[in-house]
């Protein structure tokens, strides 16, 4: 008999932060709840964002497809947007497996959930964030992934915007090249290496220069429309860096604490001055999460917070 009652948190993460591509992630305080009750038969309930492709729409209420009991009521309730390099496939993937593990009786859903998720979202960069939370690098090592945890500064302020129009994910995929020059990948290692250390000391002046890209930003960024002026935008208002979150379309800018708010601001003017649904533009303060997915059921491991 399945748990009357199960809650799981997730939290969105953002990946690469410039030389980062796919091996850097970190999770950040905009979270995904999912909420099962095991009575009801109500099918799939969806509120906040809507779920990345392929849940919702077409399957709403079809708990079968998601391997979910056909009992019970899902309610999905989200603050990550889709489509803008927050990670919602990957939150959406560890809550639902970490949901049927515990549904299955597990005391440890998390056993095994980072491979299974990587499976599913195609990297462990958001996956690894979204399941251990924190700013970490992931690998996959012999058919493991690997995860190690990186400290970050508080003295680091995070400002996120986005223009209207979600990212294209195929598009982004094919515009990259197979090949890159030999120097270009020299470099992407040098800024790898400096923006590391640079994240846990908090140290603008190397953040300027470690969070630059020349494996996918300077391919990617065309695509955004709007994003050229809000990466500048971002800079003179204060920013140490800005970069693409993820693949995007949204952008992430590193900035002092002090700072952050101002560089939201003009993120989200210059998406606004560049994009014809200025109204679809969206901009915010990002902090990172250091908890990671937490679960909860009325008997349950741990509580879960909401901030």
């Amino acid at each position: 008999m399945s748990p009357g009652a199960i809650r799981i948190v997730v939290p969105g993460s953002t990946s690469n932060l410039g030389p980062g591509f796919d091996c850097i992630g970190m999770a950040v305080d905009r979270r995904l709840v999912v909420e099962w009750q095991g009575e009801g038969g109500g099918g799939v309930v969806v509120r906040g964002e809507r779920p990345p492709p392929g849940f919702g729409d077409g399957l709403a209420g079809d708990l079968q497809a998601l391997g979910l009991p056909l009992d019970g009521t899902l309610v999905v309730d989200s603050e990550v947007p889709v489509g803008r390099g927050l990670g919602s496939s990957a939150a959406l993937a560890v809550a639902l497996h970490l949901l049927r593990a515990r549904l299955a009786g597990s005391s440890d859903p998390a056993a095994g959930a980072l491979e299974a998720v990587t499976e599913i979202d195609g990297h462990p960069d958001n996956a690894a964030p979204a399941l251990v939370g924190g700013l970490v690098a992931t690998s996959r090592i012999g058919g493991r992934v690997s995860v190690i945890p990186l400290p970050v500064s508080d003295r680091i302020g995070w400002a996120w915007a986005t223009p209207a129009a979600p990212a294209d994910t195929r598009a982004m995929r094919r515009v990259l090249p197979d090949r890159v020059a030999h120097a270009a990948a020299v470099r992407n290692a040098a800024r790898l290496s400096h923006l590391i250390p640079a994240l846990a000391a908090g140290d603008g002046a190397i953040l300027k220069w470690a969070m630059e890209d020349e494996l996918h930003v300077p391919m990617r960024l065309p695509l955004v429309p709007g994003a050229e002026a809000a990466r500048e935008a971002a800079r003179a208002a204060g920013a140490w860096a800005c970069t693409l979150s993820g693949a995007g379309s949204g952008l992430i800018a590193a900035a002092p604490r002090d700072r952050t708010a101002d560089v939201v601001k003009a993120m989200e003017a210059a998406f606004a001055s560049s994009n014809d649904d200025s109204e679809g533009v969206r901009a915010f303060e990002l902090r990172p999460d250091l908890d990671g997915a937490r679960w909860d059921t009325a008997v349950g491991p741990r509580p879960v917070r909401l901030a």
